[in-house]
């Protein structure tokens, strides 16, 4: 049992070192990508539920 633990933790280190980590820049980029795209979606959905809101206040009087 021990001996599979050893060669899983082998395995995992082995493949952990063939990862292509991004930079600090690549980071800040994507998460201003992240950041902005929720934004955007929020404001849509707002946009969005203000007016099925203004079209069921129209629909019901």
């Amino acid at each position: 049992m021990l001996d599979r633990v050893a060669v899983y933790a082998r395995e995992v280190r082995a493949e952990a070192r063939k990862v292509i980590w991004p930079s600090s820049r690549q980071i800040m980029t994507f998460t201003a990508v992240v950041v902005v795209s929720v934004a955007v979606l929020t404001g849509l959905m707002y946009a969005f539920d203000q007016l099925l809101n203004w079209l069921w206040i129209l629909l019901i009087g």
